[in-house]
């Protein structure tokens, strides 16, 4: 899956419908004209961040391309029914052992599969994810193929970061972009699935920038939870003023830690949005983390605009000093100290 939407998917069935997939409306109506133009052939990237449906538009196309019926992909042939169960003998998933594609892989298994006709109807889809871990010699062994593939054979393929293919691999696919979901329709969607109310879901889809998969690996995340504990716990703590913060500098400093730095900055900008957008208006209807509001109204009467503007601008020259290096448990408890100068101004 990795965390790609998984609308409403499971681990083991493959996505033959764009419906399930949430937005993406640039990138589905451009794939289903091909379909119905019956134009689906040569090589494509799909390229956009980690969740935001790629794998299931690849899915849905692959679906298209093999389906048997007159509107692709219609989810109830027999391709669709092998395609969903993982099963059709023309859906060709190239596999790794590694952290990266080698060269190996992509001729005993791409070009390979590429040289046979299709077994079951007139089209053949090969499919390779994270194309981004292609090596060099990977890249290279595959330039012949995937620029002039049979004319039976698709290739698709899925990136998180194009920038590290290759320029001669770039220039012979068809690329598209995934791009952020509106965030009150992710919200709906949450809504939807978790029976959330509308505030909690706004507050998940402020953090997740319109992207669904991520979203609900945050929803049913443990680690999440904890980071926004946190977030809480600093937040009083600067609040009143308090000055043991030592342990959860060193908390928020812990190799194990480090991974969810990005996410408590990003909550820390969230929870301060929020009280500045409260002293600006008096009124909760705005706030992302409403089910804080009384810290948030107890914030935002010592807290002045000041001080909050100066509040981003600590957090965002945090970001950078741990970018350049700067050792975290130094970073974050200087960020602290400033926070704390901020109170009253």
């Amino acid at each position: 899956m990795n965390g790609d939407q998984m609308e409403e998917k499971t681990d083991n069935k493959l996505n033959v419908s764009f419906d399930n997939i949430i937005g993406e409306d640039a990138v589905k109506n451009s794939l289903i004209n091909r379909l119905k133009q019956d134009i689906p052939g040569g090589t494509y990237l799909i390229s956009g961040s980690r969740g935001s449906g790629k794998r299931m538009i690849a899915e849905a196309f692959a679906a298209g391309i093999l389906c048997e019926s007159n509107e692709k992909p219609c989810g109830s042939c027999r391709s669709c029914k092998l395609m969903r169960d993982h099963n059709h003998p023309d859906f060709i998933e190239i596999s790794r052992e590694k952290s990266y594609y080698s060269v190996s892989e992509i001729r005993e298994q791409l070009n390979s599969a590429i040289e046979f006709a299709p077994r079951l109807g007139k089209k053949k889809v090969v499919f390779l994810e994270d194309a981004e871990l292609l090596n060099t010699a990977a890249q290279n062994a595959m330039l012949k193929t995937i620029e002039e593939p049979p004319e039976y054979a698709v290739i698709i393929m899925t990136s998180c970061n194009p920038d590290l293919l290759l320029e001669t691999v770039r220039s012979r696919v068809i690329e598209l972009y995934t791009m952020p979901v509106p965030m009150e329709t992710e919200a709906e969607y949450l809504m939807r699935k978790y029976k959330i109310p509308d505030y909690k879901a706004m507050e998940y889809a402020s953090f997740s920038r319109g992207n669904i998969g991520e979203a609900q690996e945050l929803m049913e995340s443990a680690s999440f939870k904890d980071v926004l504990e946190k977030t809480l716990t600093l937040t009083d703590k600067i609040l009143n003023g308090k000055s043991d913060t030592e342990g959860l500098v060193k908390e928020l400093s812990d190799k194990k830690a480090k991974d969810d730095i990005k996410a408590f900055l990003d909550l820390l900008r969230i929870w301060y949005r929020d009280v500045l957008i409260y002293k600006a208006t008096g009124s909760d209807d705005y706030l992302i983390v409403r089910d804080e509001d009384m810290r948030i109204h107890e914030q935002a009467k010592k807290v002045g605009f000041e001080g909050l503007n100066n509040s981003f601008r600590i957090i965002s020259e945090t970001e950078r000093r741990i970018q350049a290096n700067m050792k975290m448990e130094n970073a974050i408890g200087l960020m602290i100290m400033q926070l704390k100068e901020n109170i009253g101004k």
